[in-house]
């Protein structure tokens, strides 16, 4: 009995010290990924995010036309002469370039392919012109000299000569005395020119020549160019001051206001190029020699910035080229003016 009772003292010690022990967690293996699907995950996730922060850029599609394309323009020779200003037709053209003539004075070249107008006053022909109307494929409006500045120069397979002496278009006006007083109207001269069966459609290559933006274009960069003076021969001083509410750039001779004298308002520029070139003689020893093809460099004003170009002319009878930064110069909206100057002529910029 007494064996008994130990056991069963015993059994029941076991069993309390069993219930009072604590059940240890089972852990269950946790699974790890495998280093590859991680990296897979990360890359899908950089994709996504660089796709929905980035979107494609877009190219900015910018719109321009060619300065003349449809209507083969007349290239007019315009007296600059002191008792010929102010001239008729500035507010006409598109674009005019003004060259030392002999004397020391300078003629303009004003380039138009305006229906009616009248223009003037218009005088001879010269040499250093004959390649700037050639780039245009242009009827080249003026009085006399075709025999002996004309008619000799490789440039007449390049442009239409309409001759005062020999086309009609043109009058003497009676307010100025001659020379200076030669004028004629777009519209005549192109009437009288296809009457004569000159094609006036405009040639293939002035899609290569200048081209305008649609919309002026905001230029940041240059050097401030507010004030622009130089002279040719010491006499007439020419001033193109920027005008910031237009935009442009204003003419004047002497202190003098250039003005269209059809209408009496400004000539306001919104191109405004200064071109050095070698110069020199014509065989003839009177007539001047401009070097157009040797590659060099120019200056642009435009919107009150001074912008350097460069400079190039492929052959006689095709375009000047002028660059900016590597890209053909694009014009914008307004009148052009150029003016080419011997190498070396001293320019005030302020």
């Amino acid at each position: 009995m007494k064996r008994v009772l130990i056991a069963v003292l015993t059994l029941s010690l076991l069993f309390a010290i069993g219930c009072g022990k604590k059940e240890e967690p089972v852990v269950e293996p946790v699974e790890t990924p495998e280093a590859s699907s991680v990296e897979s995950s990360v890359e899908e996730s950089n994709t996504e995010t660089v796709e929905s922060e980035v979107e494609p850029a877009e190219t900015e599609v910018v719109d321009t036309h060619p300065l003349f394309e449809d209507r083969r323009p007349i290239a007019i020779m315009i007296n600059n002469h002191p008792e010929a200003q102010p001239q008729a037709g500035w507010s006409h053209a598109k674009i005019a370039y003004e060259i030392l003539v002999e004397g020391r004075i300078t003629r303009v070249l004003l380039v138009s392919d305006a229906e009616t107008g009248v223009i003037g006053p218009i005088r001879s022909a010269r040499p250093a012109f004959l390649e700037i109307t050639a780039e245009y494929r242009a009827l080249y409006s003026h009085v006399g000299n075709y025999d002996k500045v004309v008619a000799p120069s490789p440039m007449l397979n390049y442009m239409v000569d309409w001759d005062e002496f020999s086309h009609p278009g043109y009058y003497r006006s009676g307010h100025r005395y001659a020379p200076h007083n030669l004028y004629g109207t777009m519209e005549g001269v192109y009437a009288s020119a296809e009457a004569s069966g000159v094609d006036l459609t405009g040639a293939p290559e002035l899609k290569d020549h200048f081209q305008v933006y649609d919309e002026a274009k905001e230029y940041e960069g240059g050097s401030p160019a507010t004030s622009i003076s130089f002279t040719y021969d010491g006499a007439q001083q020419l001033n193109y001051r920027y005008d910031p509410d237009s935009q442009m750039y204003i003419k004047s001779i002497n202190g003098i206001d250039v003005i269209d004298e059809n209408t009496g308002e400004l000539l306001k520029i919104a191109n405004f190029i200064i071109l050095e070139r070698p110069h020199g003689k014509m065989p003839n020893g009177v007539h001047e020699y401009i070097d157009y093809l040797t590659p060099g460099n120019a200056r642009l004003f435009i919107q009150g910035q001074e912008f350097a170009l460069d400079y190039s002319k492929p052959a006689s009878e095709q375009p000047m080229v002028f660059e900016l930064d590597g890209e053909q110069l694009i014009l914008n909206p307004g009148f052009t003016f150029i003016n080419v100057v011997p190498d070396g002529t001293p320019i005030t910029v302020q």
